[in-house]
């Protein structure tokens, strides 16, 4: 899990984001095929691969857990720094699901 302060400044931490929004329906999506070093995956790329509603906690699997300092593949400034993130679309309500 990981707060909205790693997205944007005036985000919340993961501590200050209640536990009943942790819990709930859901939607989990692997993008680790389509992303790579620095990249910004849009909406569209998760929905074109599995539906999301309105208040669905979302799982995005990039791929990058495999540059984790615990394994074989192991490259920490990849893992913290390279890794792909959400493009602008994904703030401020800009993107709505069905």
């Amino acid at each position: 899990m990981d707060g909205e302060i790693h997205f944007h400044s005036s985000g919340r931490a993961i501590g200050q984001v209640p536990i009943d929004e942790w819990v709930g329906p859901g939607a989990i999506v692997d993008i680790s095929k389509d992303v790579d070093d620095y990249d910004l995956y849009s909406p569209e790329m998760i929905t074109s691969k599995v539906e999301v509603k309105q208040g669905d906690i979302l799982i995005i699997n990039t791929g990058f857990h495999r540059y984790a300092w615990d394994q074989p593949e192991s490259d920490e400034v990849r893992y913290f720094v390279k890794h792909p993130g959400p493009d602008p679309k994904f703030m401020n309500g800009r993107w709505t699901c069905t």
